[in-house]
């Protein structure tokens, strides 16, 4: 007669409550609300792009994307068990104002984020007045521009750098927050060491086109 070793038997129900609970494993939920930053309205179809990092993958990023309703809410499971960020928030008339916390990995996340409506236009123009063979790279900075956790490094003007001849000139305008002062940085070229040849601001006024004119 032979009877089973209790080891054995603790072992192999240890093992399968393991097995049980690495399957179980809870998916990451973001359930979250998308507002305006100054009426607090719920702003709808805001496009949302998250990204699942698996460090150890070659191929390591896989992206989820999501836009709000119109009661400004968003929701998005994701089953997998590597790293979320929020890659990208965009909607044509606003910018991000607050920032995207950290996401909770197999948590459900209630984040209420904050957009900041485009209210006015800034225009640079800027001029070859100097006739100096040289190209020029101009790049602006809003403040009021957050991106995910960390702040809005600057805009790159469409074209960077611009190469003028003497006397000819090169517009753009762009849709902004305003009530703020915007920043324009211009140099010779972009090398980090490099100082820039000037920096200047100037205050956008709400509801109209601000022009700020770069002679150089």
């Amino acid at each position: 007669m032979s009877y089973p070793k209790h080891g054995t038997l603790f072992f192999a129900i240890g093992f399968g409550l393991l097995f049980a609970t690495c399957s179980t494993r809870h998916p990451t939920i973001v359930d979250g609300l998308v507002i305006n930053s100054v009426t607090k309205e719920p702003i709808e179809d805001v496009r949302f792009t998250f990204s699942e990092v698996d460090y150890n993958s070659y191929n390591n990023v896989k992206y989820h994307h999501e836009r709000s309703n119109s009661n400004g809410e968003f929701f998005i499971e994701i089953s997998g068990k590597y790293e979320i960020w929020i890659s990208d928030i965009y909607h044509y008339d606003y910018c991000p104002f607050t920032r995207f916390p950290p996401i909770e990995l197999n948590q459900v996340n209630n984040p209420t984020i904050e957009l900041l409506p485009f209210d006015g236009f800034f225009k640079i123009v800027v001029e070859d007045t100097s006739g100096i063979d040289s190209s020029l790279y101009v790049s602006t900075f809003n403040p009021n521009y957050l991106i995910s956790n960390s702040y809005y490094v600057g805009y790159q003007l469409p074209q960077y750098p611009i190469a003028l001849n003497q006397g000819e000139t090169y517009t753009v305008v762009s849709e902004e927050p305003t009530e703020e002062f915007i920043q324009i940085m211009w140099k010779y070229n972009t090398h980090p060491n490099t100082p820039p040849i000037g920096v200047d601001s100037i205050y956008l006024v709400k509801g109209d086109t601000t022009t700020y004119y770069l002679n150089y």
